[in-house]
Parts: structure tokens; sequence; C-alpha cells
């Protein structure tokens, strides 16, 4: 009896801890709102719904590697900066090559990455060569990673998730930076990135270089020793007013056995033309990969355009965008025998996503997507959420969320 008494007090004292400290913070949760309103800081998220908003009333699962983050892990790129994420596979086929997946999608064909909103999915083989994306780590402001399917706002390939590597603008990367990397296995990595403005025009260009050895040692008279990437930006940005924006961002990477040791030489080239608004955005993008393999008995080309643009009404409650999307892939390969092969695909969406704020606390929103694939047709697919966030900092949230898989050209012809 004694014993039972005892561990009755001792449960009672543990409850009634918890119930005091639910307590306690619930009190300070609500002195810090009203002391501390204008002073917090809710980070802004692009990735979810395609447009700035509180991370706390975004309708994805979403996480934030923020440019710090980068900088304190020591990462060597931007796959060594997604191993800290919860959820993240990364896999290292070669010393030139990582696939991401996400929640068990351990590879890159579920997983859509994006570098400010452009998508890096090549469609020829299905896959996003993330070592390949001309980006270096000091140009990263942050990178936004959806958990969940994506395909409301990104289509086929973000079935598991989207990767979205946010660059930092001229004016955040104002100066000259020189950054200097070497380790074993003959490590190497540098850049140099400048940014700076004059009256209404912002600017940056960066040079970078990547290099390592391989672990084991090559096993046909093409292959090579060593991989070693190149790497070239250049970004300028007009301000037009206020509120509105017009740039052009020219971005390249050469990579020397840069996928596996077949491939020899590999060039990728982003171009991308983008115009602003506070309520409206519109951007072409043209993502162009050539490659020798086999010793340049091979050679291919996958050349990917984009075009899109988005409208955001904002009336009373609700927050409504529209968006069109149409894109056009053209393959090409070679072979120096004289054979070649010749295809391409097209692909056209409208989306459109409602919120509506019933309360300050609780957030409804309701989205779709239809799409023509010209080697599929017609699909479509749907995301709608519920959220409640108790505090100014914190949320609960309910999503069910759509995704679908489009096969690239090998799958479809071989």
């Amino acid at each position: 009896m004694l014993g039972f008494l005892q561990k009755g007090l001792l449960t009672l004292a543990i409850l009634g801890g918890l119930v005091y400290g639910v307590t306690s913070d619930t009190s300070a949760e609500e002195e810090r709102t009203e002391e501390e309103l204008l002073f917090m800081e809710i980070p802004e998220v692009f990735t979810s719904s395609k447009r700035l908003q509180p991370i706390t009333e975004a309708a994805s699962s979403i996480e934030i590697i923020t440019a710090e983050d980068i900088k304190q892990s020591g990462a060597l790129s931007i796959a060594d900066a997604l191993r800290k994420v919860t959820g993240i596979q990364i896999r290292e086929p070669s010393a030139s090559s990582h696939a991401v997946g996400i929640r068990g999608f351990a590879d890159a064909q579920h997983v859509l990455i994006t570098l400010d909103g452009n998508s890096a999915y090549l469609h020829h083989v299905n896959h996003t060569y993330l070592d390949l994306i001309p980006v270096d780590l000091e140009e990263v402001e942050c990178i936004e990673i959806v958990k969940g399917p994506g395909g409301v706002f990104y289509g086929g390939s973000a079935f598991s998730g989207v990767i979205n590597i946010v660059t930092k603008t001229p004016k955040q990367l104002n100066g000259t930076q020189v950054n200097i990397v070497g380790g074993n296995w003959d490590i190497m990595r540098g850049n140099v990135i400048h940014g700076g403005s004059s009256k209404r025009l912002d600017y940056s260009i960066s040079l970078g270089h990547y290099g390592t050895k391989y672990l084991s040692p090559p096993r046909a008279s093409f292959m090579h020793e060593y991989t070693r990437t190149n790497y070239g930006a250049g970004r300028l940005v007009y301000h037009l007013g206020d509120e509105s924006s017009i740039s052009m961002d020219i971005r390249h990477r050469y990579s020397d056995d840069g996928i596996t040791r077949h491939c020899t030489d590999i060039g990728n080239t982003y171009v991308t033309l983008r115009y602003d608004q506070s309520n409206f955005w519109m951007r072409f993008f043209r993502n162009a990969q050539t490659k020798y393999a086999l010793s340049r008995m091979v050679n291919v080309d996958d050349i990917n355009k984009e075009f899109e643009i988005m409208r955001i009404f904002k009336w009373g409650k609700n927050i409504t965008s529209i968006s069109g999307f149409a894109k056009r892939v053209d393959f090409t390969a070679k072979s120096n025998t004289g054979g070649k092969a010749k295809s391409h695909v097209e692909d056209y969406a409208m989306k459109a996503e409602i919120e509506y704020h019933a309360t300050d606390q609780l957030i409804f929103t309701l989205g779709g997507r239809g799409e023509y694939f010209s080697e599929v047709k017609w699909v479509g697919l749907g995301r709608g959420s519920i959220i409640y966030k108790p505090t100014l900092d914190q949320r609960l949230a309910l999503t069910i969320a759509q995704g679908y898989y489009l096969p690239s050209l090998a799958q479809l012809y071989g």
C-alpha cells in the first residue's frame, strides 16, 4: 500500500511539473507576444508555393539550411550541406557525383532540385546531377527543402520533394571575397566572388574550381585519375522601381569526368531572364547540357527551355495565386560512327492555389494542377492543408498532397 501511495505521489508530482512547465511556457509566450511582437523574425520561404510567405504559413513540410549553417558545417559541396537534414539520403556513386533522396526515395529521379526556382532536371536520363549545378557554396543564401510531393507547383519530377538552392543577390555579395579549401585525396576548392552596385544596376561575378582524386585507379586508357570542374557566373539586376526589377543570370560549369569516368567532358549552361513585381513575376530559363562519353565516342545534347508566369491576388482574407507553365526539351545523341538520334517533348501546365485566413491562427489552402505532357497526355493533381498556429513561431499542419512520375526519354525510347 505504501509503495502504491509513493508511486501515486511521484506520478502527481511529475504531472504537476509538466502542467506548471506548460503554463509557464504559455505565460512566457503571451508575454513575449505582447512585448516582442514587432521584433520577432519569422523566416520567409519561396519553394512551397512559389511566392514569399512566412514558413509558419507554408502548406508543405519545409526545412531551411542557412548560409551560416553551411559555413559552420565545413561542407565542401551542396551534397555535404544536405547530409545534416533529417529525412535526406545522400548516395555517392563516385567522387564527382551525388544522388539525393527524400524519405526513402534515395535517388534523384524522384526529387526535383532547382536553382532559384529554375529546374536543374535533365529529361533524357530523368536525373539531376547535383554536382554539376553551376553554383558555388559561398553564393548560397539558403537551401529550402520541401519534404513530400511538390507536384502542384513543380510537376512530375517532384514526386517525393523539392530542394531549392537560393543564391545571394549582388547586394548581399557586395565586395570581393577569395575562398580556398584543400584536403586529402587531393581535394582543392577555390573561388573568387565580387558583387557591387552602380545607381539602379546591381552586378556580381564569380569564378571557381573544384578537383579531387578518385578512390580507385583508372581501368581504361580514356579514364582519368582525377575529376576537375571549372565554374563561372555573372548576374545583372536592374531596378525599374522600388518594387520591380529585371534580371539576367548566366552560369556555366565544365567538368572533366564529372559524372562517372565514362563521361569525359561535360558542360552545363544556365541562362535566366526574370521580371519581378510585388504580386507578379515571369521567368525564362534555359538549361543546356553537352556531354561526351566513352572517349568521345558518343555526344549527347539535352536542351531544356522553360517559361513561367505567376500572378498573386490578395483580397480580404484570401491570397490566390494563378500561374502558367510551358517547357520544351530537345535531345540529340550522335556517335562518331555516324549514328544519330533526335527527340523532343513538350510540357504545359496551369496551376492555382487559394489560401484562406479564417483567423490569425487558422489557415486553409487548396491548390490544383492540370498538365499536358506530350508523351503521356493529360494528368492532374491537388494539394490541401489545414494550418493552425498556436503561437507566432509555431504551427501544426495537416497536408494531403499528390505526386506523379513522368517517364524519361531513355525509358520511353530505350
